[in-house]
């Protein structure tokens, strides 16, 4: 696959204008104190944007859209009453069916709710350190993870109880697997590339753009290079991307709705 290398030639120049990642990038002992100063940079920018997305959840009450997500998945509902108020507001259901469960395990309050996405927003840091090292070397990664980490809307998903920040971790996640795949070879890796996109898909109509994004990446790797290879792996990527989002299209809700309802009769089975 073809990797934007103009970002490692970018961050290599900033970070060998920083003194404290200097030691890094020319393989300075790690007992030096540049490398020490180093790693302390790298760990205090993930601790400022740890601590951030959990004392964001203490500010500012609900809004409107939250306050449709609490009382759909209000847990003196039924799991039935949850999917079908979900889907007759055109979501999938698949945060609010998770949020329903948090609220029976953590109770039913603000805090509560938004300490869900928090959450996600964590477990996001370590996905994105882990796509980053996926594409690029040990500094550039650190700088992608540490900007990622301040990424101040990514931080006020984290104090919103809507879908949107478990949607970042899952696509974070699909597009290491995609990666590991695509550029590492490694087959086993679609295993976890269909899991976290097709959840991605039952949390937010955007997950199908993700995966027409995969495609695309794999459609102008094919055309560049002539070479067909990716699309005869055993793992069948493109087979599962044109079945995933056909299925999607038809039935927007997904088998989920079929198998609790006996049909698909969604208002948007028609698209």
């Amino acid at each position: 696959m073809v990797k934007p290398y103009f970002i490692e030639y970018f961050s290599d120049y900033i970070l060998d204008t920083i003194p404290l990642n200097h030691a890094l990038m020319h393989n300075i002992p790690s007992d030096n104190p540049q490398t020490l100063l180093s790693k302390r940079l790298f760990f205090g920018a993930l601790a400022i944007g740890i601590v951030a997305r959990i004392i964001v959840i203490f500010f500012e009450d609900f809004w409107l859209d939250e306050l449709w997500s609490s009382s759909f998945s209000n847990p003196a509902n039924s799991l039935e009453e949850v999917l079908k108020l979900t889907l007759s507001d055109v979501h999938p259901p698949l945060y609010q069916v998770l949020l329903y469960y948090w609220y029976q395990a953590f109770g039913f309050y603000e805090l509560s709710g938004r300490a869900l996405s928090s959450a996600f927003g964590l477990v996001a840091i370590g996905g994105f350190h882990l796509l980053a090292n996926s594409l690029y070397k040990k500094t550039t990664a650190q700088l992608a993870t540490i900007l990622f980490a301040l990424n101040s809307l990514a931080i006020i998903f984290c104090a919103e109880v809507r879908s949107y920040e478990l949607l970042l971790m899952l696509s974070i996640f699909s597009s290491y697997f995609f990666f590991e795949w695509a550029l590492h070879k490694k087959q086993i890796a679609i295993i976890g590339y269909v899991l976290f996109s097709t959840l991605a898909i039952y949390t937010h109509y955007f997950g199908v753009i993700l995966l027409l994004c995969h495609g695309l990446l794999v459609l102008i790797y094919c055309l560049r290079t002539q070479n067909k290879e990716i699309l005869k792996r055993p793992s069948g990527y493109i087979c599962y991307w044109y079945c995933a989002f056909r299925h999607y299209c038809n039935t927007p809700s997904g088998m989920l709705y079929v198998l609790v309802f006996g049909s698909n009769n969604h208002p948007l089975a028609y698209c």
